[in-house]
């Protein structure tokens, strides 16, 4: 099996850059296998296959959970494709022309999952602040 790595860098708040990205690699017969701050890639039959990735901080405690979570995006014809840290990346194939699939059925799940990220952010800045503050000072 062909594969191929990519580094590349995305912020947690532009998103749809990275969805791009692993559209255009797979239609160009690249689909994602894993990501851990490399992207690794399979070759493929070249599809048009939307990607999304999605943050999750619920499950955290909860193997249940978790997996409920995942079933949920499957009953909705996602697959999941890997996972890192709290990032979850899931696919579907594109069936109609210009149909692009959300990930979020309504509209507050994509607001649970931006609060989710603000929460991250916020707790990883907190504890980045007190060395920020130590090496400025000293």
């Amino acid at each position: 099996m062909e594969t191929k790595r990519v580094f590349k860098f995305f912020t947690a708040w532009n998103l749809e850059k990275e969805e791009a990205f692993l559209r255009k690699m797979h239609q160009q017969g690249w689909a994602l296998q894993k990501y851990n701050l490399m992207y690794t890639f399979k070759k493929t039959e070249p599809k048009d296959v939307i990607y999304k990735a999605d943050f999750r901080l619920v499950y955290r405690d909860s193997k249940e959970q978790q997996q409920e979570y995942f079933e949920i995006y499957e009953m909705s014809g996602w697959e999941r494709v890997t996972s890192f840290t709290r990032w979850n990346y899931f696919c579907k194939e594109v069936e109609e022309v210009n149909e692009l699939p959300d990930i979020y059925s309504e509209k507050e799940t994509r607001i649970q999952k931006l609060n989710e990220l603000l929460v991250f952010f916020v707790i990883m800045l907190a504890a980045i602040l007190p060395s920020m503050y130590n090496l400025f000072i000293s």
